[in-house]
């Protein structure tokens, strides 16, 4: 079992079982006695959460899992008066900005994609095509002229 796995069953072993529940399965799949019990637990919930956050923020499947769970909870939570806010899920491909910048400083220099794209691969380690620095410099000036 990979050690992160480890950790968060480690983890929840250690939780009461209403706040294992609200973690992994939500608030929507509380009975009436768990929502009687919950007044109680909520402090204890808040605690467990912050760490069970650091610990699935390593493993992206279930990191990705629980934000969707916390997401839909919200408007239960909202229903028996407790507020809780949904995590974000991971972040997807980290944007081109510095490339694309380079890109557009070098074409407004008079070089060719195709130029730009020897001077880039050079620079950054990394092999472009003239079809994907043209590309490139289209989505980065389509970005930056919509946010003036």
């Amino acid at each position: 079992m990979p050690r992160a796995e480890a950790e968060v069953k480690d983890f929840l072993a250690s939780q009461p079982g209403l706040i294992r529940k609200a973690l992994e399965e939500g608030l929507s799949s509380f009975t009436p006695e768990d929502l009687a019990m919950w007044p109680s637990m909520q402090d204890s919930l808040f605690a467990a959460r912050e760490k069970y956050e650091q610990i699935i923020s390593k493993m992206p499947a279930r990191w990705n899992r629980y934000c969707k769970i916390q997401k839909d909870e919200l408007e239960d939570t909202r229903r028996i008066g407790v507020r809780l806010f949904a995590p974000r899920g991971q972040a997807g491909r980290p944007s081109n900005d510095i490339v694309a910048d380079a890109a557009i400083k070098l074409r407004n220099s008079g070089k060719n994609p195709a130029q730009v794209a020897d001077t880039l691969k050079k620079r950054f380690n990394k092999t472009y095509t003239p079809d994907a620095i043209r590309k490139l410099i289209k989505r980065r000036e389509a970005r930056t002229n919509s946010d003036k």
